[in-house]
């Protein structure tokens, strides 16, 4: 592109500029008709359109294709190089309407030879000439081209050009150039490079970097389509967008925060809201477990498949747990499915609180408890690695100590993935507790329940939605890898971010089977939590893999790309609502012609 940034060009000068580059780019006037449609361009805050129209015109390459002319140096710095043999025909014409003679070739080629040195062609023509005088017409030629000059600096560089400015490039036309090179290098000087960015990419993609770069995180894609389209549409230039997001941050950090961080108030997942201890505490019970529909009823089609081999593996990473492990143990084992269908896999990662005979004593009534004392402390993620490792079911899920499933939570999931081939990850809204070890038909009497959305490949980067009680099959590590032990609080999200980029799918189970425990000692309700700044490393390097190419491009090659669909798309709005219209028009046309 020639330039980006973007400034409506004033009535007055409209067709002036219309008229230059006519005659810089097509060596011709152009007619009324064409000054009125790109005036009006110019006018209508598509300078940028109007004069690539005009520069990158089939008429104006033929025009440069003609010329032919080899590249070389050029004044000042930026501008695109005259040819040799423009260079003699100005010494030439110079030296005659001087002498009143024509010069030798030999004077010509020694002069021309000069410039090709490095000598500037206004410092030659200076020692071989005594100074010429203007002609009679030069002061409106002069304001003529300063004019254009003003108006390029206006549109590539985004400011007005300095007596210097003016006093370069208006000497470089009047030393033989071509007002087309001024253009150019005007659009192509080391200032215009540096404003609209060294690369060379489509706006959506430079709202993607300025995001990382300057905040240190990855762009969602709301935000993505919220600036490409300010880049786009209205010409904002990539350097007010990274003030704004440095302003925004600095503010955020040199500011005293706005709410301190309260670990007994739990922000309701999917919501806006938030849930403290003592609306908890003091909400009236209601008269029984509300419950959207029954999952496994006899009308249902989730079914659990007959079978004798084990099912679903629930690992556990237990670490601290003295306080929750008996009325973990007892919630696990009171599921419909645990004897028949499940093994319960906990991985002790070095616990110094003594949960070990508590659970030889279930493992004792249990076999299926599989237990795993490590040597050293590991981290939550390698403990459940190690878990992957050691499962057999052909399901996986996790389960902490302090949270609290419904007795039938573990059928219901391993139902969904046995009927529904097509689903990798399911999951459900989950109802929040600030009393540990609460009876779940208890906890769910309170009614204080996430409201998750039903995963799509955007809304994942906003809601960690299978961030509690998940089950997902464990074929996906063979598929996508095992869970990042690098990160101690995002892995999980970063492991389903995964998942989205391989395509994966996830499904909403609407019943809310499990319950969070808010438990103010545990990571996620820790001020100044690892969990935030490692969100932020894993939005780095994976949403620009989820966005798709569709949302960062331009506006004309979007609707390019979509008039391959349909001819006649929506020309405004959103992009999913332009697709989507396209798409309902060639249903109709194929309708139309099977009918």
């Amino acid at each position: 592109m020639l330039m980006i940034i973007e400034h409506a060009v004033p009535a007055d000068q409209a067709a002036d500029l219309v008229r230059q580059l006519y005659r810089a780019f097509l060596a011709r006037e152009p007619s009324d008709d064409e000054v009125a449609v790109h005036s009006g361009n110019l006018w209508n805050d598509g300078a940028m359109a109007a004069v690539s129209g005009i520069v990158y015109s089939p008429e104006a390459l033929a025009v440069r294709a003609q010329a032919a002319e080899p590249p070389r140096p050029s004044l000042p710095e930026g501008m695109l190089a005259i040819g040799r043999t423009d260079v003699a025909e100005v010494v030439a014409h110079a030296l005659e309407a001087a002498r009143h003679d024509a010069p030798s070739a030999y004077e010509v080629e020694l002069r021309v030879d000069d410039v090709e040195r490095g000598t500037a062609l206004a410092v030659v023509l200076r020692d071989a000439l005594q100074p010429l005088q203007p002609a009679e017409d030069s002061v409106e030629d002069e304001a003529s081209i300063d004019r254009t000059i003003e108006i390029m600096y206006r549109l590539a560089l985004g400011r007005m050009p300095g007596p210097a400015d003016l006093e370069n490039w208006r000497g470089a036309v009047g030393n033989g150039g071509r007002l087309s090179n001024v253009v150019f290098g005007i659009g192509e000087s080391a200032e215009a490079k540096l404003i609209r960015g060294a690369l060379d990419v489509v706006p959506g993609t430079k709202v993607q970097l300025a995001f990382e770069i300057v905040l240190g995180r990855g762009a969602a894609a709301a935000e993505v389509d919220h600036f490409r389209g300010m880049v786009d549409k209205q010409g904002l230039d990539i350097s007010p967008l990274v003030w704004q997001l440095f302003g925004d941050e600095a503010r955020k950090r040199l500011l005293p925060p706005q709410h301190a961080n309260d670990p007994h108030l739990a922000y309701v997942f999917g919501s806006r809201g938030a849930v403290n201890i003592a609306d908890w505490r003091t909400s009236k019970a209601l008269p029984g477990i509300k419950k959207n529909h029954d999952v496994l009823g006899a009308d249902s089609a989730i079914r659990l498949r007959p079978t004798e081999d084990c099912v679903v593996s629930i690992i556990t990473s237990l670490y601290r747990g003295g306080a929750f492990i008996r009325s973990f143990l007892e919630n696990m084992t009171s599921q419909t499915i645990f004897r028949t269908h499940c093994e319960l896999i906990i991985i002790d990662a070095n616990s110094p609180e003594g949960e070990q005979a508590i659970i030889e004593e279930f493992c004792r009534d249990y076999p299926n408890i599989i237990y795993k004392r490590m040597d050293a402390r590991v981290s939550i993620y390698e403990a459940w690695n190690i878990g992957v490792g050691l499962a057999r079911g052909r399901y996986l899920t996790n389960a902490n100590v302090d949270d609290i499933r419904r007795t039938d939570s573990f059928e219901i999931q391993a139902a969904v993935l046995d009927s529904l081939d097509f689903v990798d990850v399911t999951y459900q809204d989950v109802l929040y507790s600030f009393e540990p070890r609460m009876p779940f038909d208890e906890i769910a009497k309170r009614d204080f329940c996430s409201d998750l959305p039903v995963v799509s490949r955007y809304n994942l980067m906003e809601f960690n939605s299978p961030h509690n009680a998940p089950m997902w099959r464990a074929a996906l590590h063979r598929d996508v890898g095992l869970f990042n032990q690098s990160l101690q609080s995002a892995a999980d999200f970063e492991f389903w971010l995964r998942c989205l980029v391989a395509g994966k799918i996830f499904y909403k189970v609407n019943e809310a089977h499990a319950a969070y425990f808010v438990n103010p000692d545990g990571m996620s309700t820790r001020p100044d939590t690892r969990g935030a700044i490692e969100a932020y490393a894993v939005s780095r390097e994976l949403y620009r893999k989820i966005v798709s190419p569709m949302l960062v491009i331009s506006d004309d090659e979007f609707l390019a790309r979509v008039d391959e669909i349909d001819a006649a798309p929506l020309r405004k709005g959103r992009r999913y609502d332009i697709v989507q219209s396209a798409l309902l028009a060639l249903g109709t046309r194929r309708e139309g012609a099977v009918a």
